[in-house]
């Protein structure tokens, strides 16, 4: 009763007519989106430790967003990355839980199960925890689904056995939320892309984290978000696209679901702030990585021309005369003043590179493997222009 004093208060009229009878649906809508959205909150800060607020934000907006997924063109995903004990296979479990039967955890499964697994049930959340123990062989077959799932009306055809062993083309459903969890994970940078990167770190002592998992809260709050499905089954999009205030369209497009379900004013500048701030990480990461593009390719040169040492499957190159050669290479005289031995060794190490300073030299060692594996990953963007902004 509480309820509808406030909203006859602020209808201004008499709930007889049209105009506030519209009004007081919108107010009871609003009143339980609100207070689903506070149990939301209260519920990931119990089970997930994360320091930034904003995520958790970020995730009850996510919960909200997968029981309204097919009203969206796009989706984004989840990238949950953070070394061992920092928490990812919790978040994974705390997100599960609240889509009961319509979620589906996979840390074994094989691409084949997801494709039927997706294609028949129409789950709400795919969770694939320790996404870096896929094989090599899944990869390709497991980026295909997450390539494809991320956009409504886009499918993944795949040859099925038919009747009398005759192979015909069938194409799966692949459109659904998606998050995973890994320590390295072997994705490429366009699946990547498509997903929102949440980093976990380990839990400090004093933090208030409920790691006996409240089955019965997760239970209830199954039941309201079905609740919340029903009250928004013909909700169209309302709030407008505004990338330009977003800081990137690639970023803003992720976004742009989750600002849709923002039941508040504090969620929508919340995922604003971090839109934002992920926007300007993002063009960083870009930049950083296109000069480690060059760094790749200047010392497959070194190779070919002889100038690194190739022993017991490692690849050894001397420090200044890697360093030498960039800056005889760089296309712009006024950048090698940027190029120092530090930075030098800042950008070898992300590769994976491991220094080694011996009687004979100042080397940068790595296995022919994972060089192999670096040319092939950054072999698209050898020809790209290096920025000028570092």
């Amino acid at each position: 009763m509480e309820v509808k004093r406030i909203e006859e208060k602020e209808c201004g009229e008499s709930p007889q007519t049209p105009q506030a009878e519209s009004k007081q649906e919108e107010l009871v809508t609003t009143y339980y989106d609100s207070s689903l959205y506070s149990r939301l909150l209260d519920y990931f800060r119990a089970h997930v430790y994360i320091p930034d607020n904003r995520r958790h934000h970020l995730l009850a907006c996510y919960a909200l967003m997968c029981k309204r997924y097919t009203q969206f063109d796009v989706l984004p995903y989840l990238d949950v990355k953070g070394s061992t004990n920092t928490g990812k296979s919790q978040l994974i479990d705390t997100m599960v839980a609240l889509f009961g039967s319509k979620a589906i955890t996979s840390a074994t499964a094989t691409p084949a199960v997801l494709f039927h697994y997706i294609n028949d049930e129409e789950p709400e959340l795919v969770a694939i925890d320790e996404a870096d123990l896929i094989s090599k062989d899944a990869i390709a077959d497991t980026c295909s689904i997450l390539n494809a799932g991320y956009q409504k009306n886009r499918y993944a055809p795949r040859c099925e056995k038919g009747e009398n062993d005759h192979y015909k083309v069938k194409k799966f459903k692949t459109f659904c939320p998606k998050m995973w969890a890994g320590i390295i994970l072997k994705f490429p940078r366009q699946t990547e892309n498509r997903a929102i990167p949440i980093v976990m770190i380990q839990a400090p002592k004093y933090a208030k984290i409920n790691f006996h998992f409240d089955h019965e809260l997760a239970e209830r709050l199954q039941k309201e978000l079905e609740d919340y499905k029903q009250r928004h089954q013909n909700d169209k999009i309302s709030k407008p696209y505004k990338p330009e205030e977003w800081g990137s369209n690639r970023i803003a497009k992720l976004f742009f679901p989750l600002f849709q379900v923002a039941p508040t004013r504090e969620a929508e500048e919340m995922l604003h702030s971090l839109c934002f701030e992920l926007a300007q990480e993002q063009a960083q990461a870009d930049a950083s990585e296109t000069w480690q593009g060059f760094i790749i390719q200047t010392i497959a040169t070194m190779i070919g021309r002889q100038m690194a040492l190739e022993d017991q499957g490692m690849i050894k190159i001397n420090a200044p005369e890697l360093l030498g050669t960039i800056k005889q290479n760089l296309p712009n005289d006024n950048q090698q003043f940027k190029w120092h031995m530090p930075r030098l060794g800042r950008e070898l190490r992300a590769l994976a590179f491991k220094h080694e300073h011996t009687r004979q030299g100042n080397y940068w060692t790595i296995t022919q493997q994972l060089f192999q594996e670096l040319l092939t990953r950054y072999g698209e963007q050898t020809e790209a222009p290096i920025p000028q902004n570092l």
